[in-house]
């Protein structure tokens, strides 16, 4: 009796250590993933400032634009070149504005998705438990 007894001590001692072995690297796993979640949320966080400085860019420079076209409405009851200087810099500041829209769109379309690298982890773990 004294033989089946320490061998089922010992089977319990391993399942423990097995359950502690499993729960172990469950929470590391997590502890993974977690950290993972805030450095993309990070960077997201720092892509949609990176936008809103953009956006306002653009506003303003619109903005500009439209003043300066007002501005050569008003001036083409005047004389001579003054319509040549204030079309020229509204034609700057709308282009200005033009390219810092494009830059917008082209972040927007090079971003990849959020949480991509945290959900392509979350797959490799699922394989690796399902093999």
């Amino acid at each position: 009796m004294t033989e089946s007894n320490s061998q089922a001590g010992t089977g319990r001692r391993g399942i423990g250590a097995s359950l502690r072995g499993l729960v172990t690297n469950t929470l590391d796993l997590l502890s993974i993933h977690v950290r993972l979640i805030g450095v993309e949320l990070q960077e997201e966080m720092q892509h949609v400032a990176g936008l809103a400085v953009l956006g306002a860019c653009a506003l303003v420079l619109f903005a500009m634009a439209l003043l300066l076209v007002t501005l050569l409405i008003v001036a083409a009851l005047w004389d001579s070149y003054r319509l040549q200087a204030i079309l020229g810099l509204a034609l700057i500041y709308g282009g200005l504005g033009v390219a810092a829209l494009v830059a917008i769109r082209r972040k927007i379309d090079t971003h990849p998705s959020p949480f991509s690298a945290t959900a392509a982890e979350l797959e490799k773990d699922l394989k690796r438990l399902q093999s």
